[in-house]
């Protein structure tokens, strides 16, 4: 009995060959236009750019380890399959482990103009931080005035080639170290982490990477 099949550009393709190639086509076409974008992710997310290369490097490795072993696993136990749902699984939540995997951000940096004459930044919980788009035109400009946000990325405190950035008593001046503990801030941006924190979610992130990218490359050899 002859298996179904599609015509392709003149090409006759098995239909469920066809599906599975569409799908991995779609799938890295999506994945690429969001790779080039992760090394800038993870630095927002105070990891340092050897942390950053890591996580992004050891991705093509665990596919060159692990695509001939699952290559041979599904010719001997004929698992063909099973091995496609399973890695079409591994492969999205993979994808979506990426963003669910972030170091809590505790504190954020302002500065207060009226109090401090725009001249002392100052560290806020996060919890506190006024979400500006939830509350009505008039206050928002109220709050505007009040803490400007955008001065902390200033030229001044700003080093080229240097990320995350160490929190010091020079540059936030109520911060205590014994009492916040080291604590970093991503490039342009006023969330800080604790250091610990971001060694967390970058070993966290490692782990997770590297064992759903070890699933999600079980059909590469196949198909």
């Amino acid at each position: 009995m002859d298996q179904p099949s599609v015509n392709f550009f003149g090409r006759v393709i098995p239909k469920d060959v066809f599906f599975v190639r569409l799908f991995y086509l779609l799938y890295f076409a999506s994945f690429g236009s969001l790779f080039p974008l992760l090394a800038v992710y993870f630095k927002q997310l105070g990891l340092s750019a050897a942390q950053a290369g890591i996580l992004l490097g050891s991705r093509p490795i665990v596919e060159f380890v692990a695509s001939p072993f699952w290559g041979s696993f599904a010719d001997r136990f004929k698992k063909v399959k099973l091995l496609l749902l399973f890695s079409v699984g591994s492969m999205i939540v993979f994808t979506l482990a990426v963003g669910f995997v972030q170091p809590l951000t505790p504190y954020c940096v302002v500065l207060d103009k009226n109090n401090t004459g725009g001249e002392c930044k100052f560290l806020v919980p996060a919890s506190k931080i006024i979400r500006v788009a939830d509350i009505g035109r008039r206050r928002k400009r109220d709050i505007l005035s009040i803490i400007d946000l955008s001065t902390f990325d200033n030229n001044d405190d700003f080093v080229y080639g240097k990320a995350p950035e160490y929190i010091t008593k020079e540059k936030v001046c109520d911060y205590d170290e014994n009492l916040y503990g080291v604590l970093v801030s991503p490039p342009h941006s006023t969330r800080v982490y604790r250091e610990q924190a971001v060694e967390q979610a970058f070993i966290a992130s490692l782990v997770t990477y590297c064992f759903w990218e070890n699933f999600s490359v079980s059909f590469f050899a196949k198909y």
